[in-house]
């Protein structure tokens, strides 16, 4: 189905765009151009050509059937890719501009124009799914699921879905300090739980699989249940296991170059990230967790993420020797993840407002919302071009130009590590 959208201008002085010392501030919203969707924004990635691919959800809450839509940064939505049959979970963005999207044992190639190129089924057992995936120059990585129990592994294929190899991934059972149980026979005492055979064991949502060089790190957790899970990382060519983490509950998980990675734990007292070398050493380890970027020198900056209400949370630079550097406070709980540019500012949404934290660690709000009962924000900010930022608050598509600089040329400037969101990192750095 395709259909046509006209973009929404909205001029600076909308009773909803506040402003703080502009004439001051050379961190101002130069443009800004407002975007209706026709749903709400699941996940989303942009091409070379400006076409914006965006998986939708309804914004009323009637089902969960999702669909792909190609949006124009300038005119909105281009058109809608719909099939009864056809619900994507995943999507990623090819070098030739087109988009790959997931669902159940299938993989779709659909063209900016909004065109399907290509359907790909994998043979999978009939209570699998694909949980994620990846692309490849020779063909697809896919992080495999179970539906109703345990059955998961992971999947090199070529661009036809012809196995190259398969991994299963199996936990024999997982236990974490923090998680306790009560049991009449011990006169309903809290205890700690001894290992116990997880009841599900998906991937682990927006981090479910990076490639950095030879590695592939997957993560899988249960949920439902305890959220507590394990990454494994396995060879690109062999599907070889080569390391696996401890059981512990999750943050978010960032790909660095030559194979490294950093892995975030919070919850159930957690509240540290680990980063790992490519053989799955633990090089560095902070006592900080939250959603992570990396510059061009590997340095890492995050803002902070505690589930308990009485946290002070902040942005931080983790430096060598396990030294967290706690810059600006910043308020609120949910956010939209960073995204780094090549200035050395941090930006990301949190509290109903668009903060960027410049490379001298001074806080800027240029922009904020007012709040509404329930408000649903993309994952994840991208900077397309030079200085345009774009997100998703409820059903609207926000396009911000600012005189911000381009994406980082780094491992890990945005979560999924590039605009395409398809995280591969190369030996040098990703392509933007």
């Amino acid at each position: 189905m395709n259909e046509s959208h006209k973009s929404k201008q909205v001029a600076s002085h909308s009773p909803q765009l506040k402003e703080f010392n502009l004439e001051k501030n050379k961190y101002k919203i130069t443009e800004q151009n407002t975007l209706p969707l026709s749903g709400l924004v699941a996940k989303y990635g942009i091409n070379k050509s400006d076409i914006l691919f965006a998986i939708l959800r309804p914004s009323n809450g009637s089902g969960y059937h999702r669909w792909l839509v190609g949006i124009s940064l300038e005119k909105g939505i281009l058109w809608e890719y719909k099939h009864p049959d056809f619900s994507p979970d995943e999507l990623r963005i090819a070098a030739n501009g087109d988009a790959y999207i997931s669902s159940g044992n299938e993989i779709q190639q659909v063209d900016e124009n909004g065109q399907l190129q290509k359907s790909i089924t994998f043979e999978l057992a009939l209570d699998q799914t694909i949980g994620s995936f990846v692309l490849i120059e020779e063909g697809f990585l896919l992080a495999i699921e179970g539906n109703d129990q345990p059955n998961a592994k992971v999947l090199r294929t070529n661009l036809n879905g012809e196995i190259v190899w398969e991994s299963p991934i199996s936990p024999k059972g997982i236990a974490y300090k923090g998680v306790v149980q009560m049991r009449a026979t011990n006169n309903w005492q809290v205890e700690e739980k001894p290992p116990w055979q997880p009841r599900s064991w998906n991937c682990l949502i927006n981090n479910e699989i990076i490639v950095s060089g030879e590695n592939v790190l997957v993560s899988y957790h249960e949920f439902p249940g305890s959220g507590v899970g394990m990454s494994f990382c396995l060879h690109i060519k062999t599907g070889a296991i080569q390391w696996t983490t401890k059981p512990a509950p999750f943050e978010s998980v960032c790909g660095l170059k030559d194979g490294k990675f950093l892995i975030g734990h919070q919850g159930y007292g957690a509240f540290d990230m680990d980063l790992f070398d490519t053989d799955g050493k633990i090089i560095e380890s902070w006592a900080s967790a939250g959603k992570a970027v990396v510059n061009s020198h590997e340095q890492i900056f995050a803002i902070e993420m505690d589930n308990r209400s009485s946290s002070k949370l902040h942005f931080v630079a983790l430096k060598k020797e396990r030294k967290v550097k706690k810059g600006k406070r910043i308020p609120g709980y949910y956010i939209i993840y960073p995204v780094l540019d090549d200035l050395g500012n941090v930006v990301f949404w949190r509290d109903n407002t668009l903060m960027i934290i410049d490379k001298e660690g001074k806080l800027h709000t240029p922009f904020s919302l007012t709040p509404t009962d329930r408000d649903w924000t993309s994952n994840r900010m991208l900077l397309h071009q030079r200085g345009t930022l774009v997100f998703s608050v409820n059903d609207n598509l926000y396009v911000l130009k600012t005189n911000l600089g381009s994406l980082e040329q780094s491992a890990w400037a945005c979560q999924c590590a590039n605009n395409e969101r398809n995280p591969v990192i190369k030996a040098k750095s990703n392509p933007t």
